[in-house]
């Protein structure tokens, strides 16, 4: 049985667990997060790196912002990251990407807003868009920040 360092008032019911106790707990279901799977890993892997490629200012001014470099084979070029996240991840309902691809609804969410913004550049810069105009809207700042933000989510879940 667990002491406390602090006593009880008597009268007190004890709580039902343990600051130790509680720790076991949290370590374990993080643990359990953690070995998750999912359905698809290889489409989990290419849209981290497409989140990656759409947040990443050093990648996007040394290849995407000089039309004569050539995107490296592990990264995504701007039209297919977005392509990718709109089109072949984004067709199917955020919620349906449960299991599949993503693990939790923290991903979901973070999903769901890189969606949205994407959405609203392509709207602004039309599907024909290049790099150099979508740096210069005020949607751009957003997808970054969102794709931010979807990257850190899958990086914390990814089963190691």
């Amino acid at each position: 049985m667990c002491t406390w360092p602090v006593p009880l008032r008597p009268g007190r019911p004890r709580p039902a667990h343990s600051p130790l106790g509680l720790a076991r707990l949290a370590y374990m279901e993080h643990t359990v997060k953690r070995s998750q799977s999912v359905r698809y890993p290889s489409l989990r892997s290419s849209l981290k790196v497409a989140a990656l490629c759409l947040f990443d200012q050093d990648f996007q001014s040394h290849v995407w912002a000089s039309p004569t470099t050539k995107t490296p084979a592990d990264k995504f070029s701007f039209a297919e990251a977005i392509a990718f996240v709109v089109d072949d991840i984004g067709m199917a309902e955020p919620s349906a990407l449960l299991g599949d691809v993503l693990l939790e609804a923290d991903e979901e969410a973070q999903f769901e807003v890189l969606s949205q913004t994407l959405s609203s550049l392509l709207d602004r810069i039309g599907p024909e868009g290049n790099f150099a105009q979508a740096s210069r809207t005020l949607e751009w700042e957003a997808v970054r920040t969102a794709a931010h933000r979807l990257y850190e989510s899958l990086t914390r879940t990814s089963p190691p």
